[in-house]
């Protein structure tokens, strides 16, 4: 799309403040925030679908969950897609006229353009062609992308906005457990994960075939680079836009709104959502969906906690 250039400042940022991930994985991160909820008296209940929030008079009064049990509260923080809390988890009667415009415009998947993803389990890492093990070491232990040639890359986004694949669509390949091998056994082993975006929705083959031949054309890839690879895989899990939306609700998009100029800033994403509250009175909105930006980075979540302590206050 137009001037989403900018998203080549992320190459720089990574080489000047550099990338940094939990020991044990991303989950080490949220296991770290919910020890700390615990640790002041904070009580967490996973597994459980809200079905809607309440909203009394004086704006929001807690949550109904999918079994009938209510939960009132003073305050409610949703940290999911704005889809899903303006048009699921509330009543449209709880909303103004002019979100209901703005929902309207709000552009999710507005050129088809999605996320295809493997996680793979190996034996151990193959080392690359044409490397001595060492310094074949030294480059997984980074993003490698693979991408033919620059057209292919452009050909690719063209092509998914059209519900097509090629066969030299670009990827990435992360071997995380180079760095950290608390990640798998002690007796040795690798996992890695292969990333690409796709077409949200396909044209010709759907998500039931499209799914196997795509996850196997990247598996060949990374056994031309390092043959082996394929013969040293123990077990792989493959997530297409389907497998997203099962996940995590809405249309299943990672950044939960498109990364468009429009939708960034402090208005993101929608002007009814900005600043982290709502329509309606003492329901905060927060997530991968609000300002600044998405990624496990937290800035989202702590911003929307100062702003929810500074109304508390008042």
């Amino acid at each position: 799309a137009p001037a989403t250039n900018f998203g080549l400042l992320f190459g720089p940022f990574m080489h000047g403040w550099g990338l940094r991930r939990g020991e044990g994985g991303t989950g080490a991160l949220t296991q770290a925030l919910a020890a700390y909820v615990r640790a002041h008296g904070g009580e967490i209940r996973s597994g459980v679908n809200v079905h809607h929030i309440l909203v009394g008079p004086d704006g929001a009064d807690g949550v109904v969950l999918e079994g009938g049990e209510r939960i009132p509260a003073k305050h409610v923080v949703a940290a999911v897609d704005p889809l899903t809390l303006l048009t699921r988890l509330l009543d449209e009667a709880d909303l103004p006229a002019d979100t209901r415009d703005e929902l309207r415009g709000l552009s999710v998947y507005g050129h088809n353009i999605s996320h295809f993803k493997v996680d793979l389990a190996v034996r151990g890492m193959p080392t690359l062609r044409g490397q001595t093990p060492e310094r074949s070491k030294e480059l997984l232990n980074g993003v490698l992308l693979h991408a033919t040639s620059l057209d292919s890359a452009h050909r690719a986004l063209t092509s998914h906005t059209n519900g097509e694949h090629n066969d030299d669509d670009p990827f990435m390949i992360v071997v995380p457990s180079v760095g950290d091998r608390t990640l798998v056994p002690a007796e040795g082993g690798d996992v890695l994960y292969l990333w690409g975006v796709c077409p949200f929705e396909p044209r010709d083959a759907g998500w039931d075939v499209q799914k196997k031949l795509q996850t196997d054309r990247w598996i060949k890839v990374c056994d031309g680079y390092a043959p082996g690879f394929e013969s040293s895989i123990i077990a792989h899990e493959t997530q297409a836009p389907p497998d997203f939306i099962t996940k995590y609700g809405g249309k299943g998009h990672l950044y939960h709104v498109d990364m468009t100029p429009s939708q960034l800033g402090p208005w993101r994403p929608i002007p009814s959502l900005a600043g982290y509250h709502s329509p309606v009175e003492r329901l905060w909105h927060s997530g991968a969906g609000a300002h600044p930006m998405p990624g496990i980075n937290g800035y989202s979540g702590r911003s929307a906690a100062r702003a929810v302590l500074r109304a508390a206050d008042r």
